[in-house]
């Protein structure tokens, strides 16, 4: 799954530390294998050991840690993070994790605050789980906030970063292994990795029997055999060395993986920045089919494996208390750790692939029968909608186009209502027989697609998953809000959801399908949803149009076509606006000190401001929840006021017309950073915007010349290069007043590994900035 990739450089250091006379272990190949351990987690020290368990038992001894101890950690790891805290009998608790896999800060949190009162000592394992780095600033400072000591577990994540950290370099102290499957391998070893002295000091005592600096043999503690040999030392050496290498074909590995099997209705743990891809972990549709997948791959000399089995089903620690749902259950059941090891050859991955689209794929189930609600048969008699749901019969034919998360949420909504479905995906061609009822479409299914002009010819009508879904939201009386727009929408759909206690939907949060029981949903529209919807008067209780800027004219053919079909959604609310609400009376006041109040978010505050008053809300309310909102990543963040210098991090705008529209939002004078790994947008898309608001363009990455001459002669341009350039460029000239604008409109893989990491790194540049005296 995992195996160690090894070749001659490994075979000559063992030779020369055989040649050097150090076999046992300690030699110089330790102590160079320790300096550069420390170097590339950013510590102070590392102390080279037998394994990563031993390491984290070397912890357990710093601390103390026995049966008067509470130890909080991931329920998604393996026993080895908890194994040490349980066998000196301290108190374990769990805590379920996100999508990513990654534990639940909030949880986290909870189960923190609640065992401060009553358990005064207190320690918290993050788990770095697949090579996937934790958010170590926001748990470190949860970890002061109740006297946690945090200590993290990076085993499988050597070469992981966050936040310019290095996955061992964050807690009190941090774990590697080199075990056999790891990032990097020893054949077997770990190391612990700290910042403080003494920790170093009496870990590295401890792991040689504890034995005191004296001729002969003697001891004032117990100790350990844990110490690492020179010759795996030297082992280890060879491998950092490889280790770039390592994380370029991961990565290589896991995309391939995603492009052959997201087709097909995989699904994968949801990525985190500065991941090292360790393994690639796929959900399949269920338990039996991740059975199915596992079988047929052993039949055929392939190892894969479930995900790891969350530690509180365990039976050793069936008595331990678990805080959470079952998500960690969930992907325990549907997950898939493929073969990722840096040594497949592209046909060993497409062998993998072969086999897990046959076995995933499987022989769907026909349903049938009379299972419509009520409801259903009364709207189909001219009740509410008039709309796909109502037209449904028992053993309705249904093709759907598409087989991503809302095709599937679709599926399962039909087969609720007694439908036939059949999802097509890939190549697959479109049935003959029998003529579909209707075909539900999935956004990325264009009209110019040979699906869809088959339902053209065929007469055969074409729904969108946003409208069937929001027909059964109704259906079961729940509240519509929704909204559109070229720029910031995700961000205004949260602060809805959050005020109103409802859930986010559609283009952001759950497919509209699969939304469940709530008093109000919030759904987020595109322009893609729109193009097979048709919304009757009255469905939203408020629709609104953020923005329009030039977008998607490779779909939509024309800025006219793409702006009506954003305004279409307008005719199926109570109550409309469109980028004007800015001007009503009393709407500004509320947005004061939050998110929403600077210069260039104002006009959306206002209007999600609107679209509350027009729930019911009262403006206490609408104060507060604007006041409590926190933001999305990287979406038109502001990062800080330097020398009345405005600095808004909107790393997440990978298009120019994300740029464009970011451009049009400011009502101040903007100095623009631009520029990073072209995707073929009109860079002109962008002129009229930058004429009228960009007072000077920096320009960094690949594209930062092709746009200097698409630009040039229309906006004060500069090709700098490097972000951290662009910054030092900009606030050297910038004026009190101004807005200094990250919104890239490119992808960052030219210079970053996502548009997270290049976000952070702006951040962190202006927070230097800020310290800086002039």
């Amino acid at each position: 799954m995992s195996p160690p990739c090894v070749g001659e450089e490994e075979r000559e250091a063992v030779k020369a530390a055989f040649d050097s006379k150090y076999v046992a272990p300690c030699g110089p190949m330790v102590d160079e294998f320790e300096r550069r351990l420390a170097k590339l987690a950013g510590r102070k020290h590392a102390v080279a050991v037998s394994s990563g368990t031993a390491a984290i038992d070397l912890v357990m001894d710093e601390y103390g840690v026995d049966g008067s101890w509470t130890v909080v950690a991931p329920t998604l790891t393996f026993i080895a993070t908890v194994g040490p805290a349980a066998r000196r009998g301290a108190g374990l608790v769990f805590v379920d994790c996100e999508r990513t896999g990654l534990a639940d800060a909030a949880l986290v949190e909870a189960t923190l605050k609640e065992y401060s009162s009553r358990a005064p000592k207190l320690m918290y394992i993050a788990v770095d789980l697949y090579g996937k780095p934790v958010e170590y600033s926001s748990l470190e400072t949860i970890c002061r906030r109740y006297g946690a000591v945090f200590v993290c577990d990076s085993a499988e994540a050597v070469g992981a970063h966050k936040s310019g950290r290095a996955a061992g370099g964050a807690g009190t102290a941090a774990i590697y292994s080199f075990n056999g499957n790891k990032m990097i391998t020893t054949s077997g070893g770990g190391a612990l990795l700290t910042d403080d002295d003494g920790v170093a000091m009496r870990a590295k005592k401890r792991s040689q029997q504890s034995r005191e600096n004296v001729p002969w043999y003697e001891h004032v503690e117990v100790g350990h055999n844990y110490r690492l040999s020179n010759i795996l030392a030297g082992i280890g050496l060879a491998q950092l060395a490889k280790l770039p290498q390592f994380l370029e074909r991961r990565a290589q590995i896991k995309a391939a993986y995603k492009q052959a099997l997201a087709p097909f209705g995989f699904e994968f743990l949801s990525p985190v920045e500065g991941e090292n891809n360790w393994l690639t972990i796929a959900l399949a549709e269920n338990e039996k089919k991740r059975d199915d997948i596992l079988a047929a791959l052993e039949k055929n000399d392939i190892e894969a494996r479930p995900v790891w089995k969350p530690m509180h089903l365990q039976r050793v620690f069936s008595k331990c208390r678990f805080f959470g749902g079952d998500v960690a259950e969930d992907l325990f059941r549907r997950g898939l750790c493929l073969p990722s090891g840096p040594a497949m050859t592209d046909d060993d991955v497409e062998r993998v692939v072969a086999i897990a689209r046959e076995e995933g794929r499987g022989k769907r189930e026909e349903t049938g029968g009379p299972h419509f609600s009520a409801a259903a048969r009364e709207e189909e008699s001219g009740g509410k909608s008039g709309g796909a749901l109502a037209r449904l019969r028992a053993g309705a034919s249904v093709v759907i186009l598409g087989a991503g998360k809302s095709a599937k949420a679709a599926e399962t909504l039909l087969a609720k209502y007694g439908a036939r479905t059949r999802l097509l995906s890939g190549d697959d061609a479109f049935p003959d027989s029998p003529q579909p009822d209707f075909a539900v479409a999935s956004p990325g299914i264009p009209p110019r697609h040979p699906w869809r002009k088959t339902c053209e010819e065929r007469d055969i009508r074409v729904v969108s998953e946003l409208q069937l879904g929001v027909e059964e939201l109704r259906r079961r009386g729940v509240k519509l809000l929704a909204v559109t727009g070229s720029k910031g929408k995700s961000s205004v759909v949260k602060l809805l959801a959050d005020a109103l206690g409802g859930v986010p939907c559609g283009n952001y949060g759950l497919p509209v399908c699969a939304t469940g029981d709530c008093e109000w949903a919030v759904v987020e529209v595109s322009s893609f949803q729109m193009e097979t919807s048709v919304f009757a008067p009255g469905t939203f209780e408020a629709a609104a149009v953020l923005n329009l800027q030039e977008d998607h004219l490779d779909r939509h053919g024309s800025i006219a076509r793409y702006h009506a079909l954003k305004l279409a959604l307008l005719k199926g609310a109570r109550f409309a606006i469109d980028c004007k609400a800015e001007g009503e009376a009393g709407l500004l006041p509320l947005l004061a000190g939050s998110y929403f109040d600077n210069p260039i978010l104002r006009t959306n505050g206002a209007i999600a401001a609107a679209m509350l008053r027009a729930t019911g809300l009262d403006d206490a309310a609408i104060r507060r929840a604007f006041a409590s909102f926190k933001p999305l990543a990287h979406r038109m963040n502001p990062v800080g006021t330097v020398r009345g210098v405005l600095c808004i991090d909107d790393s997440k705008s990978t298009s120019i017309a994300s740029l464009a529209a970011a451009l049009e939002m400011a009502t101040r004078p903007v100095r623009l950073i631009a520029g990073g790994l072209e995707k073929g947008d009109e860079p002109k898309i962008a002129i009229s915007p930058l004429t009228k608001r960009g007072k000077k363009v920096y320009l960094i990455g690949h594209s930062a010349e092709m746009f200097f001459s698409a630009w040039r002669e229309h906006v004060d341009c500069e090709v700098c290069g490097t972000l951290e350039r662009a910054v030092e460029r900009a606030f050297s000239e910038a004026q009190e007043g101004e807005i200094l604008l990250l919104s890239p409109g490119t992808a960052s893989f030219d210079q970053f590994n996502n548009f997270e990491e290049r976000g952070d790194a702006f951040a962190n540049l202006v927070n230097k900035e800020g310290q800086t005296k002039r």
